[in-house]
């Protein structure tokens, strides 16, 4: 069990106890010396903060993966794999432009609206798992930018994903304003 029972001015208040209730442990985290970080992690067995981020200004994207459950078939129980992701920074900006007849010649930026301020823009459903492999948008392209009023972005295009290793191309954008 987990609660963050309290948040202010920079401090957190972790409770957490054993799935019955027994051995109860409270923590106050101070995350004030990490405010170049979209996040920090902590470790409930040394009750240690783990500073396993890089600062937010030193990246745009992260390739990464997390843990999702399947059942592989109606009857079984469900099972954890892992899903490959991409994230953006919080300071940035990322839009998705789906419909395109031919992405590797669209140079178009998207209009402002279309571009969010959250970190799972791109996330994991560039892919399909097909049961033999993975299909991808063939129709899609992604565009981050470090702000919204940067007339410069990445235009990304995946073209292919093995659960091992991502494949995409990215070209730089510049539209004059």
């Amino acid at each position: 069990q987990l609660l963050i029972s309290s948040w202010a001015d920079g401090v957190y208040t972790l409770n957490w106890a054993d799935a019955d209730g027994t051995n109860l442990n409270t923590e106050e985290i101070s995350v004030a010396n990490y405010t170049d970080k979209d996040f920090i992690g902590y470790n409930f067995d040394t009750k240690e903060i783990v500073d396993f981020r890089p600062a937010m200004d030193s990246w745009d994207l992260e390739f990464g993966e997390k843990m999702t459950w399947a059942k592989q078939s109606p009857e079984s129980n469900p099972v954890p794999y892992p899903v490959g992701m991409v994230l953006s920074n919080f300071n940035g900006v990322t839009a998705e432009i789906n419909d395109i007849a031919d992405p590797s010649t669209y140079e178009e930026l998207a209009p402002a609206d279309d571009y969010l301020k959250l970190a799972n823009v791109i996330g994991q459903d560039w892919k399909t798992f097909t049961g033999q492999g993975y299909s991808y948008a063939q129709d899609r392209v992604y565009y981050a930018k470090s702000d919204l009023a940067s007339n410069v972005a990445y235009k990304l295009i995946f073209t292919s994903y093995d659960s091992v290793a991502y494949s995409f191309t990215k070209q730089k954008v510049t539209l004059s304003k």
